[in-house]
């Protein structure tokens, strides 16, 4: 009980390039803090962050859980998980990468689950449905470089290859929530995705337009330090 006493400088101590605070108090934080549940078997550890206490009572998914009550440290996971909210990232990994491993299987494709990218969509969802989408064809003549980059740095999305290693026009990634109007959601992503990958055919065909020496003798007006000169030299 001393030692859990302890969580509340823990989450103090908790750091982001961008926080915030709320209201009078001076204490910035990653995200709100609405609730906290701190238990030790059936006892309440005391301590309070803001004007938030510690108590026994937490909350499901957003749009598919419901509030729900503790009666034991013990009750956590599987109340939660009754929920729609898988709280250990080990499950939520096996599932992500159980249920995109099935749709490669099912469609003949080959992925790569790159493990940073799985780490981040891991901790964006709480209750993870895998869904794949696609993509026009005429895109694939960009640089699969750009593609790729479009996908998982702007999309959190995995690339699809076949088993000659050639990207194909398709993706895959996973939704916070069930698999009710599931369609509605690859829709929607493949509309976001479509969006992103003409910006960056656009800005490809643009880069054409110029020869490697003609940017690098543009980078003469670019100053890498004031006191020291330009990026050219």
């Amino acid at each position: 009980k001393e030692v859990l006493t302890g969580l509340a400088d823990v989450i103090k101590s908790l750091t982001f390039p961008v926080t915030m605070h709320w209201a009078e108090y001076d204490f910035e934080y990653i995200r709100p803090i609405h609730w906290i549940v701190a238990l030790l078997d059936d006892e309440i550890i005391p301590f309070e962050i803001l004007d938030i206490k510690t108590d026994r009572a937490s909350r499901g998914h957003r749009f598919l859980g419901e509030d729900v009550t503790f009666a034991h440290a013990k009750e956590y996971e599987e109340k939660l998980n009754e929920q729609f909210v898988i709280a250990s990232p080990q499950k939520r990994k096996e599932m992500i990468i159980t249920q995109a491993n099935e749709l490669a299987e099912k469609n003949h494709w080959i992925i790569d689950l790159d493990e940073d990218l799985l780490e981040e969509v891991n901790n964006l969802v709480e209750y993870p449905t895998v869904f794949s989408g696609d993509f026009e064809e005429k895109y694939l003549s960009v640089p699969e470089e750009v593609l790729v980059t479009s996908m998982k740095e702007h999309q959190r999305y995995f690339e699809v290859r076949n088993d000659q290693g050639m990207l194909l026009p398709h993706f895959i990634s996973a939704r916070n929530g069930d698999r009710v109007k599931l369609e509605n959601v690859v829709r929607g992503n493949q509309k976001v995705l479509t969006a992103r990958l003409e910006d960056a055919e656009f800005f490809y065909n643009e880069d054409k337009k110029a020869s490697i020496d003609q940017y690098v003798e543009k980078l003469k007006a670019v100053t890498f330090h004031e006191k020291i000169g330009n990026i050219y030299e």
